[in-house]
């Protein structure tokens, strides 16, 4: 009985292993080639498995996950061939296995862009230290024109870049001093687009500014003076303080006007300070 026994469990086994040597070499290829492993939109690839036990074959490609998986064909003895097209542009990489078994490399794909044809792309660049999108038209493999995404294509940027730099289009060169919506000789700031390249146009700005202060306080100034006049019903302080309140503010608009005056007279028209 025991030698029945031991007899029963050595065939056993013997079929295991043979099981398992069966199945390990249905994954098995002794030649897998990509033809061509290279090539423009539209192309189409063939992956070619040789030497192969019969089975049931496919081919999957990767592009930082799993992309797509094709059915192996047989195309004579030992032979399969699985027919891959219409990828996108990028690398991929490609491997074989029988359904159900693990996967063995095959090999890369590349596919580059169409020669001749019109393509969009987004991609980052940085400018000052700071990562950009930008929204980029090339002609094969040759970079056209830039220009900021709109708000609703921000979702095809780069996660590494969501800035976008405004005022439209860009060079293809991408200059260092990209100064969002202001002119490139001016700097953009709080305030407003304060012109750098120019004095006159630097001393202009903040004239324009030193006026626009200068004129809202003497509007609040004649305001309470205004209201001090009114109100004092017949105290002879509170009235005297308001027509000295109102002769200031008055005088100050009358000597800041003059000022300018005299200072375009004499340091731009005579003396030439700004030109």
């Amino acid at each position: 009985m025991k030698i029945i026994l031991k007899i029963f469990v050595s065939f056993a086994i013997l079929g295991g292993v043979t099981h398992l040597t069966a199945n390990s070499a249905l994954a098995a290829c002794t030649s897998r080639t990509v033809d061509p492993a290279s090539g423009q939109v539209g192309t189409t690839f063939t992956v070619r498995l040789e030497g192969c036990t019969a089975g049931n074959y496919q081919v999957s490609l990767f592009k930082g996950g799993p992309y797509q998986t094709y059915s192996a064909q047989s195309v004579g003895s030992n032979a399969y061939v699985a027919v891959i097209s219409g990828l996108p542009e990028g690398t991929y990489s490609a491997t074989y296995n029988e359904v159900g078994q693990g996967g063995t490399s095959v090999g890369n794909i590349t596919v580059t862009p169409q020669v001749g044809a019109t393509t969009t792309r987004f991609e980052c660049q940085t400018v000052n230290n700071m990562s950009y999108c930008f929204k980029c038209t090339f002609n094969g493999t040759t970079k056209i024109s830039c220009t900021s995404p709109s708000s609703g294509e921000m979702g095809s940027c780069p996660a590494a870049c969501k800035l976008v730099v405004p005022g439209g289009s860009v060079g293809v060169g991408m200059s260092a001093n990209i100064q969002g919506s202001c002119p490139a000789d001016q700097i953009e700031t709080g305030i407003g687009c304060i012109p750098i390249g120019s004095p006159t146009g630097f001393a202009a700005f903040f004239l324009r500014w030193g006026l626009g202060i200068a004129g809202g306080v003497a509007m609040l100034v004649f305001a309470y003076a205004s209201f001090m006049l009114m109100t004092s019903a017949g105290d002879p302080k509170r009235l005297q303080t308001g027509k000295e309140l109102l002769f200031s503010v008055i005088s100050g608009i009358i000597m800041l006007v003059f000022s300018m005056f005299i200072l375009n007279l004499l340091g731009v028209n005579i003396l030439g300070l700004f030109a």
